[in-house]
């Protein structure tokens, strides 16, 4: 299912390299140069990471990771993956010391992360290379599961429209619904800056697909703070408008026929861009995709994977796009019917 929209839409991905800051003219040129040349030391750190072992992975229960396995499975089908654990060795090399491998061998761990992290090692890769592993946090969190939040009730309110069709998040009070309230639940509290915004659980809910919820918090406070995240969704929301604002200034630079015909029929990036900005593409994408875009949002920064995701839909979909000329029809497929074309 959606294997070869993946598939193509990730090729059109690695044709697309876009700036962190906002597009000036000098930036735009360079969108076209090879992927190699593209900037992934953002997202390294000079703290070294607190790096958990790969048998860990055996620590996790599976009826919270079932619905991401499933998913991987068909990933690895997809990359040719036979058992999900294809080259053990570098796998491994990089959960041990990803810092060192990052610097020295940059080109070859963007080529093996978009060609896919083994399903099994996602969840402990995702914690390594965002170095999500902290006492400090964990101790917090379960301090912070005991506390009220003025939230409860709004949160309580959005997690049967989160990932509503998944069989981990389906069943009221189920063990799905219940880890993704105690994550939200926890960062609304820690983070009152943010409190809590439609949309969060979209971005806890894969890390919860991967991982145990005490390490889901961990890593979703780094999202949220090191991968400039969290500005989408303070109070004045100036994250997202920088968003729109770079993916407009691109749109009109790399697909100018689009950008024009958009601007005839008075539609804006805000009116179909937002909700993929604020949930990483998790709200309509198939979940192989989503999974696949965590993978290279860990690795590579979000704002830079936002705005090539973004660039290479919308490219693919271009010649449907031109051929309509009525508001409803264009809104209504860039909202969604994008995937629909592969």
């Amino acid at each position: 299912m959606h294997r070869d929209g993946v598939k193509a839409t990730l090729a059109v991905l690695e044709s697309l390299t876009v700036p962190t800051t906002t597009p000036t003219s000098e930036s735009i040129l360079g969108l076209e140069e090879d992927l190699a040349n593209t900037d992934t030391e953002s997202v390294g750190s000079s703290k070294s990471p607190t790096t958990p072992s790969l048998t860990e992975s055996s620590d996790i229960d599976p009826e919270f990771t079932a619905e991401g396995e499933k998913a991987s499975e068909e990933i690895s089908v997809l990359d040719g993956h036979s058992d999900g654990i294809a080259d053990l060795e570098f796998w491994t090399s990089l959960v041990e010391d990803y810092s060192i491998i990052a610097s020295k061998t940059p080109y070859l761990l963007t080529a093996k992360i978009r060609a896919g992290i083994p399903g099994r090692l996602r969840g402990i890769l995702w914690q390594t290379m965002c170095q999500g592993r902290s006492t400090y946090l964990e101790t917090m969190y379960n301090q912070l599961l005991l506390e009220s939040s003025p939230y409860e009730r709004i949160i309580m309110r959005d997690l049967p429209r989160t990932f509503p069709r998944l069989e981990m998040f389906k069943d009221e009070n189920g063990i799905g619904q219940t880890r993704l309230f105690n994550v939200m639940k926890a960062y609304s509290i820690y983070d009152d800056g943010v409190g809590y915004c439609q949309g969060l659980g979209f971005l806890v809910g894969p890390l919860l697909m991967n991982m145990p919820e005490c390490e889901a918090f961990c890593v979703f406070v780094r999202l949220m703070e090191d991968y400039d995240m969290r500005s989408m969704f303070t109070e004045k929301m100036e994250g997202l408008e920088l968003r729109l604002y770079q993916l407009n200034s691109l749109l009109s630079s790399i697909l100018p026929d689009l950008f024009r015909h958009f601007q005839e029929h008075g539609i804006n990036t805000g009116m179909f861009a937002s909700q993929w900005f604020l949930t990483l593409f998790a709200y309509s994408y198939p979940l192989q995709l989503v999974l696949r875009i965590f993978d290279i949002v860990f690795a590579e920064g979000a704002p830079e994977t936002i705005m090539r995701i973004s660039l290479a839909l919308l490219k693919c979909n271009q010649d449907k796009l031109l051929a309509m000329e009525e508001f409803e029809d264009i809104i209504g497929f860039l909202s969604s019917h994008l995937f629909d074309t592969f």
